[in-house]
């Protein structure tokens, strides 16, 4: 019993060590000694992903990356440091990205280093894992989500990333009272698939990703919509795409003909479902002039011999 309250107490001190040791870590200030010190930290880990990962940054740290560049990186790293962060995830994907943007978008890397300091300062570990997973698939599969069910690709568009400061909360609560204070007090047919009632876009905030004439593929195992071009942002901490424009045929339908004009509309990234209101749909065979209406799209498998369940829309 002794020996494994030993055993136990060795661990415990071996532990706290190590997170001592992460938080007291002192690294310089100076861009060469610091990637060396960079590297031992991530050595440590010996986790081979991580130790290539900072190799490969070390390859392109003096050419690639300008004086200011470096500081800010270095600062980015420090406040993780400070914030009990060890050589794990978080840092490993900051130095990933990083390196992915030097090498290959060079024009996105100050982007990404503002973004990573704002969400850095004011995001927990989780919400910043997430944020630099997000930028992580974008940049090496050019994919907004990926998951085994389903994908969300961005197909063309430019994209800049930035950190908005907006109380997104207040904003929401704000536009949700405008919302109820403007709707008809009307009552709602149960039957209907979609409520023909305006909804306010939510606010989005923190750390974005701007698109413009972005171009999007909702896929699944059982179906497949391409749809756009948009511009807007995506919430990278909460998958959120909130924009305007772009075009969303009945293709997925059986009919590519059939065309609604969208408006203003957002959608959750990781989940195959659009919900667009006040849109225009086109049909020059079944439509006397276009009409206004709402248009719901799910990405389910089809039944063989059965019509298409989506798209859907109901008419305002």
């Amino acid at each position: 019993m002794r020996i494994l309250r030993t055993a136990l107490l060795f661990c415990i001190l071996a532990f706290a060590g190590k997170t001592a040791t992460a938080q007291n870590l002192k690294l310089s200030d100076d861009p060469g000694q610091f990637i060396v010190q960079l590297r031992k930290l991530m050595d440590g880990s010996r986790n081979p992903q991580y130790i290539r990962s900072t190799a490969q940054l070390d390859s392109v740290w003096m050419s690639a990356l300008n004086a200011s560049q470096q500081t800010k990186f270095i600062n980015i790293i420090k406040t993780q440091i400070s914030k009990g962060q060890k050589a794990g995830p978080v840092m490993f994907l900051l130095i990933r990205n990083t390196h992915a943007f030097a090498k290959q978008s060079p024009e996105n890397l100050e982007g990404f280093l503002d973004l990573a300091t704002n969400s850095g300062q004011k995001y927990d570990g989780k919400a910043l894992q997430k944020v630099l997973e997000t930028v992580r698939t974008i940049n090496e599969t050019k994919k907004l989500y990926a998951a085994n069910y389903n994908s969300l690709y961005l197909l063309e568009g430019t994209y800049k990333y930035r950190f908005d400061t907006t109380n997104a909360v207040t904003a929401n609560a704000e536009a949700n009272v405008a919302a109820a204070n403007d709707s008809w007090d009307t009552p709602v047919d149960s039957n209907y698939v979609i409520t023909p009632k305006s909804n306010p876009l939510p606010v989005i905030s923190g750390a974005l990703l701007d698109l413009q004439n972005a171009t999007f593929a909702m896929v699944t195992a059982g179906d497949s919509v391409v749809f756009g071009p948009a511009n807007g942002s995506v919430s990278l901490k909460d998958g959120i795409f909130v924009g305007k424009n772009g075009k969303f045929n009945w293709q997925a339908g059986g009919d590519s003909t059939i065309y609604a004009d969208l408006d203003s509309y957002s959608f959750n990234i990781s989940q195959p479902k659009l919900v667009a209101e006040n849109v225009t749909l086109h049909s020059d065979a079944q439509l006397a002039a276009p009409i206004k209406g709402t248009l719901e799209y799910r990405g389910v498998k089809k039944i063989k011999g059965k019509p298409a369940p989506y798209p859907r829309f109901v008419s305002n």
